[in-house]
C-alpha cells in the first residue's frame, strides 16, 4: 500500500486554518524571518507561536522555531519595517479560494496567496500593492508594486454560501463525472 502525502492545501483546508487563526486576533507581529527561498516564519507577540508560510503549499500555527539565517534577505527587511509590532485585527479567507489575508492595525494587509507557486503581498488601506515577494502577470492580474490588488476570477462559488437548488442547477447541466464537476463547478477539492 502507498501512502500519498498532500503537497498543498486546497480552498476548504484554509476555511478551517482560517478558523485556527482566531487566537491571533490581537496579537501582534514580533519578527518575521524568511529560512529558505521558499518558507517564511511569522513570529507573534503575546502568543507562543509562528505562523509558518511555505509558497504555494501550507500555511499554519507551528511551535517549532527553525534556524534562522543571519543575514535577512531584502524582501524579509522589507517585511520587517512595515509590519514588525503591528497587531492582528482579523484574518480572513478571500471569498473561497486559496488566500489568507491579514488586517492589521497600521492599516496594512499582509496577504499570503497559496495557489501558482505562492507569493506574500503587503497592501495598503486602499489595496495597493506596496511589496510583493514574486511580481508576476498572469491570468489577467498584474502583481507589482503600486497596482491594486485583484484576487483571481472566482471559479465556481462557495459551497458553504451556497443553496442546494442552486448547486443542482449548476451541476444537472455538466457533463462528465461526478469528481469533475464538484472540482469546475463549486470549487471543491477534487
Amino acid at each position: 500500500m502507498v501512502i500519498h502525502c498532500k503537497k498543498s492545501l486546497n480552498a476548504l483546508d484554509l476555511m478551517a486554518i482560517v478558523r485556527e487563526f482566531k487566537p491571533l486576533h490581537q496579537a501582534y507581529i514580533s519578527n518575521v524571518y524568511q529560512i529558505s527561498d521558499s518558507i517564511f516564519q511569522f513570529k507573534f507577540g503575546g502568543f507562543k507561536c509562528n505562523v509558518i508560510f511555505e509558497l504555494g503549499r501550507r500555511i499554519n500555527i507551528s511551535g517549532f522555531d527553525f534556524e534562522k539565517p543571519k543575514i535577512p534577505s531584502s524582501f524579509c527587511n522589507f517585511l520587517r519595517s512595515r509590519i514588525s509590532r503591528a497587531k492582528v485585527l482579523e484574518v480572513s479567507q478571500l471569498g473561497f479560494d486559496r488566500i489568507i489575508s491579514f488586517k492589521l492595525s497600521n492599516g496594512l494587509s499582509l496577504v499570503f496567496e497559496l495557489m501558482d507557486g505562492g507569493n506574500i503581498l503587503i497592501l495598503d488601506s486602499e489595496g495597493k500593492i506596496i511589496g510583493v515577494y514574486r511580481e508576476r502577470e498572469s491570468g489577467g492580474r498584474r502583481l507589482f508594486n503600486g497596482e491594486i490588488y485583484c484576487p483571481p476570477k472566482v471559479r465556481g462559488f462557495n459551497p458553504v454560501d451556497c443553496v442546494v437548488d442552486e448547486a443542482y442547477n449548476m451541476l444537472i447541466g455538466f457533463e462528465g463525472s461526478l469528481v469533475v464537476a464538484l472540482t469546475r463547478v463549486l470549487n471543491l477539492p477534487g
